[in-house]
C-alpha cells in the first residue's frame, strides 16, 4: 500500500469512526458488531432498530406502518409477528431496502423459535421479585398460538398440563443446551 492509499484510509477512518488510532478503531468496530448482533437477534429488536434509525417515535412508526400502536409495540416486543400481508404493507409503507427486507423475512421465519427459546428463560423467582403476578401466564403468552399448541401436544405426551404446569417444567431446564434441545424437540431443527 502506498502513502496516498494509507492517507486515504486514515481519512476514511477519521470521517467514519472519529479516529484512526488502531486500538480505538478495534473498540469501535467491536461496539458496531455488538450492536449489529443485537439488532438481528429477533424481528422485534430489528424493527426497533429500524425505527430508531428513522428517528421515529413508536406512535410515528405505527402510523407510518398503518397499524395500531399496540400492534407495533407487540411486534417490537416480539409478542407477535406481522402476517405475510402485513409484511408486504410494511415494506411498501416504510420503503425498506431489499437488504432490510431480506433480514426481516429471515427473522420473521425464526420468530417462533426465538419466542419459544425466550420462554425457557422465564424464572418465577425472578419475575416474582419484579412484581409479576402470573409468571407462567406471561411466559405462555410470550409465544404465538400455533407454537403454544405444539407445546401443549408435547406436554400432554410427557404428562404435563400446559400452561398450568409450565413454570414447574421450565424450572427443570437449566442450561442453554437443554433449552436448545427442548426447542428443537418442539419445533424441529
Amino acid at each position: 500500500m502506498n502513502r496516498t492509499e494509507e492517507e486515504l484510509l486514515r481519512a476514511v477512518d477519521e470521517a467514519v469512526f472519529g479516529t484512526s488510532e488502531p486500538n480505538k478503531l478495534k473498540e469501535k468496530l467491536s461496539l458496531l458488531e455488538t450492536e449489529f448482533q443485537r439488532e438481528q437477534r429477533s424481528l422485534g429488536s430489528y424493527l426497533e432498530s429500524l425505527r430508531r434509525g428513522l428517528e421515529f417515535s413508536l406512535e410515528e412508526m405505527a402510523k407510518t406502518a398503518g397499524v395500531p400502536l399496540p400492534v407495533w409495540k407487540d411486534w417490537e416486543m416480539d409478542f407477535c409477528t406481522p402476517s405475510p400481508p402485513e409484511l408486504v404493507t410494511l415494506f411498501k409503507a416504510l420503503r425498506f431496502t431489499p437488504y432490510q427486507q431480506d433480514i426481516i423475512r429471515k427473522l420473521w421465519s425464526e420468530a417462533p423459535r426465538f419466542r419459544l427459546k425466550r420462554m425457557t428463560g422465564f424464572r418465577g423467582e425472578f419475575l416474582a421479585a419484579r412484581g409479576v403476578a402470573s409468571e407462567s401466564g406471561l411466559a405462555w403468552l410470550s409465544v404465538d398460538e400455533s407454537t403454544r399448541e405444539l407445546v401443549r401436544e408435547w406436554g400432554c405426551r410427557q404428562g404435563y398440563d400446559f400452561p398450568k404446569d409450565l413454570l414447574d417444567f421450565l424450572r427443570t431446564i437449566e442450561t442453554d443446551e437443554d433449552r436448545e434441545a427442548w426447542v428443537v424437540e418442539i419445533l424441529g431443527s
